[in-house]
C-alpha cells in the first residue's frame, strides 16, 4: 500500500508544481504591460493598454464596492426647487422645446429619392439603419430632460461632462446624433449624495438608480420604458465617474472598457454648443473620440436600440462614410471634423 500512496502524493505534488509554475508566469505576464498586451492582443480593450495591470484590478475591485446609497430619495426638496425656479431653468426648458431641432420622419422619407439617384441598392440597404430613432415629441423630450439635468448639476456645483454618443453629436452636428435615442452624461461620484438628492427634486422629472450605478434621468409625463415600472423613454443615463491623477472611469462596471479617459483630455473641461443650449464637455473632445470610435467622419449605426431593449446583431451594425448622409441630416461645419 506504501507504493500507490507515495505515487498518489508525488503525482499531486507535481500537478501543485504546475500551478504554481503557471500562476508565477501569469503574474509576470500580468506585470509586464508589452508582454501581456501582445498575448491578450485580441480581447484586451485598447484603452486598457497603457495601464497596469496593478492598477486595473484596483479599479475594478475598489468600484465594486463604492459606498453609494442606491435607494430612492424621499427627503426635503424645498430649497432645490426654490433654486430652481429662481435660476428659470424650467421656464428656459419650456422656451427652448419649441425651437430644438428635431429630426422628421417625413422629411427621411422625401430624402430616398435623391438617396437613390445617388446610391447602389446595397448602400441603400445600409443607409436604411440611419433612419431617426426617436419620434419628433421623444427627441424633444429627450433634449429638454438633458438641459435640466445638465442646468441643475451645473447650478449646484456638480462636475459632469458628457459622454460617449453625446460627444459625437456635439462635434459633429452640432446636437443629437440624427438616429440616436439616449443621451450621455458623467458626473463626479464623489458629489453623489448632492447629485441625488437635486436631481430627484426637479418638478416633472424622476430619477432612477440601478443597481449598477446607472442612473436615468427622465420626464415624468413620458410612457413607461418597455419591461419597467419607473423608468420612462426617452431618458438621459447618467453615470458617476471616479478618477484618479491619470485617468477618469465610470463606476459602471460594463463600461470601463469603452470609458478610460485619460484625465489630461478631461479637464478642465469646455462648454460647448448642444443643439441651442450649452453642456459642458471635455476639454479634447476630439482626441477622446478618436481614442474610443475611431473617425469621427464614419458614421456608426446603433448598437442597442432602446426603445425595444434590444441588441443589435452584427448584420445590423452599419458603419459608413458620413458624407452618404449630408444633405439628409445637419452637420456641425464649424469643427474640423467637417463632412464636406
Amino acid at each position: 500500500m506504501a507504493l500507490p500512496l507515495y505515487s498518489r502524493c508525488r503525482g499531486r505534488n507535481r500537478c501543485w508544481g504546475l500551478m504554481v509554475k503557471m500562476m508565477l508566469l501569469a503574474f509576470v505576464i500580468a506585470c509586464i504591460k508589452p508582454l501581456r498586451n501582445a498575448l491578450l492582443y485580441p480581447v484586451f480593450p485598447p484603452l486598457w493598454r497603457p495601464i497596469g495591470t496593478y492598477k486595473l484590478l484596483y479599479i475594478h475591485m475598489n468600484d465594486f464596492f463604492y459606498p453609494m446609497d442606491l435607494k430612492p430619495y424621499h427627503g426635503p426638496c424645498e430649497d432645490v426647487v426654490e433654486k430652481i425656479q429662481q435660476l428659470g431653468i424650467l421656464r428656459k426648458a419650456d422656451e427652448l422645446n419649441a425651437t430644438f431641432r428635431v429630426y422628421r420622419e417625413q422629411d427621411w422619407e422625401a430624402a430616398q429619392n435623391e438617396l437613390r439617384m445617388r446610391n447602389d441598392p446595397e448602400t441603400m440597404r445600409k443607409l436604411s439603419y440611419f433612419r431617426p430613432a426617436l419620434t419628433e415629441g421623444e427627441q424633444r423630450a429627450l433634449l429638454r430632460a438633458l438641459y435640466v439635468a445638465t442646468s441643475v448639476l451645473g447650478a449646484f456645483n456638480i462636475t459632469y461632462f458628457v459622454a460617449e454618443g453625446t460627444i459625437i453629436g456635439a462635434l459633429r452636428h452640432g446636437g443629437l446624433i440624427p438616429w440616436d435615442d439616449d443621451a450621455d452624461v458623467l458626473f463626479k461620484a464623489e458629489q453623489w449624495p448632492v447629485a441625488r438628492r437635486v436631481l430627484s427634486c426637479v418638478p416633472g422629472f424622476r430619477l432612477k438608480i440601478y443597481s449598477d450605478f446607472m442612473w436615468k434621468f427622465f420626464s415624468a409625463d413620458s410612457p413607461l420604458w418597455q419591461g419597467e415600472e419607473v423608468t420612462r423613454f426617452p431618458y438621459v443615463d447618467m453615470f458617476p465617474y471616479a478618477e484618479d491623477s491619470e485617468h477618469v472611469w465610470p463606476l459602471v462596471v460594463w463600461l470601463k472598457d469603452i470609458i478610460m479617459w485619460p484625465r489630461h483630455e478631461v479637464y478642465p473641461g469646455q462648454d460647448v454648443a448642444f443643439d441651442n443650449f450649452w453642456v459642458r464637455a471635455p476639454s479634447d473632445m476630439a482626441g477622446i473620440v478618436s481614442h474610443n470610435f475611431g473617425d469621427i467622419r464614419k458614421c456608426a449605426s446603433r448598437l442597442f436600440e432602446r426603445r425595444e431593449r434590444r441588441l443589435t446583431t452584427s448584420n445590423e451594425r452599419i458603419s459608413v462614410d458620413c458624407k452618404l448622409l449630408d444633405g439628409v441630416y445637419s452637420f456641425a461645419k464649424d469643427y474640423p471634423y467637417r463632412v464636406g
